[in-house]
């Protein structure tokens, strides 16, 4: 995969002003077309960018290092995105391994907000260092573990953050490195379980978050995705 690495430096007022524009519901679809077909002109600093991603250092950033990664696609929720565009994740996936390789960050948090929780009206990526926004999840997978027709095996956490906190668990074939890799299972199918959460949780109504927990895995596991929604309660 080439990856273009640096690029336009932007105006940092001009970057702050636009995102706050951004969040306006009424601009939801200049925002998307604005990625889709306009990427090239955004006053952002790029970190990375591929034909369908860029990513760049968030204008106003809540987390040490904290970058922003968005496909070049107009989808405005996570939904969307598995729904649409199921081979962007792998894409963003990789594109997150690689900022966090050249960057030399030894933990990583990546994130995506959904339902109330999401400000601009595009799907976008959080990655940042050091603040671990949830209790990561390294015990052995129970034998009564919920598995469904996408080889995703479900459970509630054990000791949960907020007031629903699922774990998503890959297959122990599928660690970070081997996403984008032929023949590995699409992260995307994987989270195909993902609408039918929300109907039992009521995440988008809640307001929730993905994070992917890439590292301290269980032996039996590969990546695993918290999806957590609701009141924090811990």
């Amino acid at each position: 995969m080439r990856i273009r690495v640096g690029g336009i430096k932007g105006d940092g007022l001009i970057s702050r002003l636009l995102f706050g524009l951004a969040k306006h519901p009424a601009v939801g679809w200049m925002v998307r077309l604005g990625f889709s077909y306009g990427s090239f002109l955004l006053p952002v600093r790029r970190v990375q960018e591929t034909p369908r991603v860029i990513a760049f250092e968030h204008p106003r950033p809540f987390y040490p290092g904290h970058i922003v990664i968005v496909p070049k696609k107009p989808l405005a929720t996570f939904l969307d995105f598995l729904d649409r565009a199921p081979d962007y994740l792998d894409e963003i996936l990789v594109v997150a391994r690689e900022i966090v390789r050249e960057l030399g960050w030894a933990s990583f948090v990546l994130g995506v907000n959904g339902g109330t929780r999401q400000e601009v009206p595009q799907v976008h990526f959080h990655l940042y260092t050091e603040c671990i926004p949830v209790t990561p999840f390294s015990n052995s997978l129970p034998d009564d573990v919920v598995e469904n027709t996408n080889r995703a095996r479900i459970l509630m956490h054990p000791e949960p953050d907020e007031a629903v906190h699922v774990l998503v668990c890959c297959p122990s074939s599928l660690g970070l490195d081997g996403v984008g890799v032929p023949g590995s299972p699409k992260v995307a199918t994987i989270l195909g379980c993902l609408p039918e959460l929300d109907r039992q949780y009521c995440l988008v109504k809640k307001g929730y978050t993905v994070f992917v927990q890439a590292d301290r895995l269980p032996e039996d596991c590969g990546i695993i995705f918290h999806v957590v929604a609701g009141e924090r309660i811990k």
